[in-house]
């Protein structure tokens, strides 16, 4: 027996005839995007296959691959609007042979919405563990995995649901901040790659967030951070996962640089005793686990910087054979460390992570977790000119790479060869390899800014409640009174 389709709406029929015409021709392009000619190599294989067949995801006039790229070109192209990436969407469809001019960006904004959370990490996650086993290993590290951590905090915009989730600065009026969130995260040393993260609240300690990170530490990697990861369960509980710690010390000045073993010059091997205050980041069942005693590895360095005075620093270390870990080897991987503070100027300066633009807590991890594929797919591209060419990777520009990927998208999507888009490619790989940065040892860049900015009021309240000047002159200035105004009332 055969059932009538629709029986009761037989208009269905012709807009599901256009659906079925839609599904056939995104079916035909396995391209939805410049971008995916470019990058989708550097993606593990079959997550954008995966992504398309997600059980109720039906064929769309967004489809989620496509989606996902635009979503990409958005974060690669700061400033890009969800008008401007519709219009992009609108005309591919138009270069497809259909017409949908749809004025309003709220498809957009929904199919964005839709993309699954747990499969942007899981791309995050995969391309960053390839970058990072792909990446060389730094000399005398006897091929072990080199991290790096810190912490940074970012702006979202003001709305009520993102300051429950992220409150501002107490000190801030209610209505004249932001909220911010606090990321700290794990960088490759090697590649620069950004491994694992987790976010919080300002107030939320790196400690803290640090905890949430400890359990994706693999043995044998070895961690190096600066003084606000120096605590005694960090150099107690790490090694008993199989991974070591470089930190700056706490605490320098009251050293007994007499006691311990001498290692050497300003390296001695000294005990560490477990507070009698529990820690608070750590649950109290792994604290009292952790030895009364742990023997550790202290370091002096002094640093000498022409033009400056001579600064000196103890580093405190788990690695304790000085002749596989000389003390000029673990100087040389803590002074390293720096490079952190340069990766975290690209996501938040290059890719402008400072100001995140999505209004909603569930949109700003979508928008936190593109931030971070773009940035490792970018750093993929800098590996992947380093290896064929033979550059430094250090040195290569990270702002000269995202140009040249934005300049040449259009000319890899264009030949329709696989052997001329590799000669494209080789050409673009080239150009990234040969734009290097110059090499300026002892650079200081004061954190100030030169062009000044204009005499506006400052927001000190709410804006319904808040009285603007009329007169230019007086903005972000007080309000005073002449003295021959007040001359001319007291007579």
């Amino acid at each position: 027996m055969k059932y009538a389709r629709h029986p009761e709406f037989p208009q269905f029929r012709s807009k599901l005839a256009a659906m079925k015409k839609v599904r056939r021709q995104v079916a035909a392009h396995r391209s939805l995007h410049s971008l995916e000619k470019t990058m989708a190599r550097f993606l593990p294989a079959g997550l954008l296959q995966e992504l398309g067949e997600m059980p109720g995801r039906r064929v769309r006039w967004l489809p989620m691959t496509l989606i996902f790229w635009v979503f990409l070109q958005m974060v690669l192209c700061p400033g890009t609007s969800c008008r401007e990436a519709q219009r992009a969407t609108q005309a591919w469809w138009r270069r497809q042979g259909r017409r949908w001019l749809n004025p309003n960006t709220n498809a957009f904004c929904q199919a964005r919405a839709r993309l699954p959370l747990a499969w942007l990490q899981k791309v995050w996650w995969r391309l960053a563990d390839r970058i990072c086993a792909q990446a060389p290993s730094l000399p005398g590290c006897h091929g072990r995995r080199m991290l790096v951590v810190d912490g940074t905090t970012v702006q979202t915009p003001d709305t009520t649901s993102n300051q429950a989730q992220w409150p501002q600065v107490t000190s801030q009026q209610p209505g004249c901040g932001f909220p911010l969130v606090h990321l700290v995260g794990f960088f490759c040393l090697s590649s620069g790659a950004l491994l694992r993260a987790t976010h919080g609240a300002w107030k939320d300690h790196e400690m803290r967030l640090f905890a949430l990170l400890r359990g994706t530490l693999r043995r044998g990697d070895v961690l190096v951070a600066d003084r606000g990861f120096w605590s005694f369960a960090n150099l107690a509980f790490l090694p008993l996962r199989g991974v070591d710690l470089i930190v700056r010390a706490k605490y320098a000045n009251t050293l007994d640089w007499r006691q311990g073993q001498r290692l050497g010059k300003d390296d001695r091997l000294v005990t560490m005793s477990k507070p009698d205050d529990a820690s608070r980041v750590m649950k109290r069942r792994w604290w009292s686990r952790l030895p009364q005693q742990i023997i550790v590895r202290q370091i002096r360095l002094r640093l000498t910087q022409r033009g400056h005075r001579d600064e000196e620093l103890v580093v405190t270390t788990t690695l304790l054979d000085p002749v596989a870990w000389p003390a000029a080897q673990i100087a040389t991987l803590y002074l390293r460390r720096w490079r952190v503070e340069m990766n975290f100027d690209d996501l938040k300066t290059s890719q402008e992570l400072a100001v995140l633009r999505c209004q909603s807590p569930d949109m700003i991890l979508r928008e936190l977790l593109m931030h971070a594929i773009a940035y490792n797919l970018i750093r993929r591209l800098m590996l992947e000119s380093s290896l064929l060419l033979g550059a430094p990777i250090e040195r290569q520009s990270f702002k000269g790479t995202v140009d040249t990927l934005r300049a040449w998208r259009e000319t890899l999507a264009a030949p329709g060869h696989a052997s001329q888009r590799e000669d494209v490619l080789l050409d673009m790989l080239l150009l990234c390899a040969l734009d290097q940065l110059p090499h300026r040892p002892g650079r200081h860049q004061p954190r100030a800014v030169k062009r000044r900015p204009k005499s506006y009021q400052l927001l000190t309240r709410h804006r319904r409640l808040f009285t603007e000047s009329p007169s230019r002159q007086n903005k972000g200035k007080p309000k005073t009174k002449s003295k021959h105004h007040s001359t001319v009332l007291s007579a």
